[in-house]
Formats: C-alpha cells, structure tokens, sequence
C-alpha cells in the first residue's frame, strides 16, 4: 500500500494495560492479538532493624533496610555524611535518617529512621564532711545522673552503686558510669581535715596562789583575769610514760589557774598530762585522760589524787596546788634549790626570776620559805 505507515514490532514504556495489535499485509489481509502489560511494582522499603548509639554523642547507631518487591538487583543510597550505600548503614550518630532504595527497573521508595542515644552523664552534686578525729575516715558523696541503666561510681578500687565513699582527709577523683559503661564522667573532691580540739586544764601553782582571792599574782604583772605564768604541758603515751606524744611549751596559765590549748585532734587516745613550770615540782595526772570529743578538761586543784601520787598540796579548803621550789628543775626539792635563792636573796635581785618562788617579783626569804618547808617534807616528783 502506497501512504501506509510502517510501526515497530515492539511497545515499550506504557503503562499496564491490555494491547490489541492489528498486522496487515500488503495483500490488506490482517490478523489482530492482544497482549496484557502487567504492574509488577517497584520496591517497597522498610527498616528491619536498628541499633541505637549506646553512649550520648557516640557514633555507634546502625540500621537496616529490607527491599520487598520490585525488581533486583537493588541500589541502596543513605542520606548520613557518608552516603552509605549498602543495606545497613553503620557509626551513625544520633538522628534522623533516609535512605533510598532503586530496583533494576529504576523505580525507588524510601524509609526513614530515628537513631537515639541516652542522655549524658552529669553531675548533680558532689559533697564531703570532714572526719571527726585525725586517722578517721570523712565521708564523700557523689550524685550523677543521665546514662543508661545504673550509674557506677568509682574512687580508687572501690565501685559501687551508691556513690557514698569514706576517705580520711586529701582529695579524691571520682568517675562515673553506666551500665554501657559509657563515660566516665570524672571530678575531685576534697575531704576536710578534721577540726582542733581543745584541752583546758586548771590548777594552782603554790608559790603564786593568793589565799584571799583564790587566785594567782602575775609575774608578768598582768591584772585580774589576766595571764600568771608560763607553762609546758606534755601528752606522755598511756602504755609507756617516757614517750612524749604532744608538747604544747610556753602557753600562759591565767591567774584563775586556767589553761586552755588547742591541737589537732588527731590525738585521740588516753594520755598522761604532765605539767612543767619553771620553779615548780613536775606534776602528773593522776590516770591518763581519754581525749574524745572536741573539748577535753582536767581540773588538778580540786583533789590530791587528780596528781599521780596525790603529789599536790592544800593551799585552801579543798584547793590543791602543784609544789614551789624546783628552782633547778631536777625533779626534788633540796638544797640544790636552796642555794641560788640564798644568792639572789643577798643580792637583792629582783624582776621575773626563777629565784623569785612566790612570784612577787623580789627574791628574798619569803622565797626562801617555801623552799626550805618542801625540802624538808622530801617534796620530789612522782610519775609513772
């Protein structure tokens, strides 16, 4: 046939549908057929699995997608930095993700999926109170919170649950983590030192004691409720008297006999107290004193027996004082003693001396006095 248009044998790219075909030849005999385009589909996408990022701000989250449908093989196009192209995308972050998916055929779906990471660990506080006493633990106590599961906390060798650790006094580091053992979370905390505690004592020293104000004189030459004298006080162990465990030298006695002395309380024992002063017996505590607590007191002036051996004398009704007359401090009152106040009596010397027993200031016989009645009654130092 002149003028009749030829068509390809072939019908690509339609839509599904039933087709009819004419053929006619060129003697205009024709035969039809028919032929069904069917929808095959592309693929559809979907997540079958995902691993969320086990610590806050890791990359550690996965996910998986799984094509059904469609025509493979299949390309696989992830929208996180790395353009991932495989089924499963790895070292995700948290967040959002798309991925798409492309059959042989070139049709395409795409699946999100969310990525989630537990909250960071943080510190809510941390806290300590120091020991009572020099040697003893303080306590430390750490709260956190954020993580996975239940925080972990750690000083040193010690983990535990609580965050609740006893340390003696310095500073700490502690860490912090979780049941992922994501962190840790990490910090110092400093433990107090314990506080000072306080020793008063009260006696009398029997040179200075004024009967009629049941007080010292000074001579420092203070006013009332002012200072007397110098005086050493000395902690001797409990077990063995010759060790010297504390030396407070040089503190002042009021002239209401008071004594008050501050040291660390890492002395917490039973100690003896010895008392020297610079014309007096050496005297002792009756028994050791346990120090508990933050003010330990000795009162030696109201019974003999509170000096080891009873070794005091009645200066009033009731009212003990420690012996005068150990000028040289060798621990007896004796002529050794006698004989520098002799010297000074005659030589009329005055002013703050060791000669001067009765503290008035001049060195005479009134010094003398005592001297000579506590040599004779053999007055020495008694300790254990």
């Amino acid at each position: 046939m002149h003028g009749a248009m030829v068509l390809p044998p072939d019908l690509v790219n339609v839509p599904a549908n039933t087709y009819s075909v004419t053929i006619t030849d060129a003697n205009g005999c024709t035969a039809t057929s028919s032929a069904t385009v069917n929808n095959i589909g592309g693929p559809a996408a979907s997540i079958s699995a995902q691993t969320n990022v086990a610590c806050n701000g890791a990359f550690t989250g996965s996910a998986t997608v799984l094509a059904t449908g469609g025509t493979s093989p299949f390309t696989y196009l992830w929208n996180d930095p790395s353009a991932q192209t495989l089924a499963t995308a790895t070292g995700l972050a948290a967040g959002t993700y798309t991925v798409t998916i492309t059959d042989a055929n070139g049709c395409m779906d795409t699946e999100s999926v969310i990525i989630t990471e537990p909250t960071a660990i943080t510190l809510v506080s941390a806290s300590s109170t120091a020991p009572v006493n020099w040697g003893d633990n303080g306590t430390i106590t750490i709260v956190a919170t954020g993580g996975t599961g239940i925080l972990h906390y750690t000083i040193g060798l010690e983990t535990n649950t609580t965050g609740v650790f006893l340390r003696p006094s310095g500073v700490w580091t502690y860490s912090v983590t979780d049941d992922n053992g994501c962190g840790p979370l990490t910090g110092t905390i400093t433990v107090g030192e314990p506080p000072l505690r306080t020793l008063n004592i009260k006696l009398y020293l029997e040179g200075f004691y004024d009967i009629a104000t049941n007080t010292m004189v000074s001579p420092l030459e203070e006013g009332p409720g002012g200072n007397c004298d110098y005086i050493t006080v000395e902690l001797h162990n409990a077990i063995n008297y010759s060790i010297v465990e504390y030396t407070a030298a040089n503190v002042f006695i009021k002239r209401d006999g008071t004594i008050s002395i501050t040291l660390p309380s890492s002395y917490n024992g039973s100690y003896y107290l010895s008392i020297v002063h610079r014309n007096s017996i050496n005297t002792v505590s009756g028994l050791p004193v346990p120090f508990v607590g933050g003010v330990v007191s000795y009162d030696f002036s109201d019974n003999a027996s509170k000096a080891y051996g009873s070794n005091m004398i009645e200066v009033n009704t009731g009212v003990w004082a420690i012996y005068a007359g150990d000028v040289n401090q060798d621990g007896t009152v004796d002529t050794a003693d006698m004989t520098p106040v002799d010297n000074d009596s005659a030589g009329f010397v005055s002013g703050y001396q060791t000669t001067d027993v009765n503290g008035d200031g001049i060195v005479d016989t009134a010094d003398m006095t005592f001297v000579d009645n506590n040599s004779f009654q053999y007055v020495e130092a008694e300790t254990p």
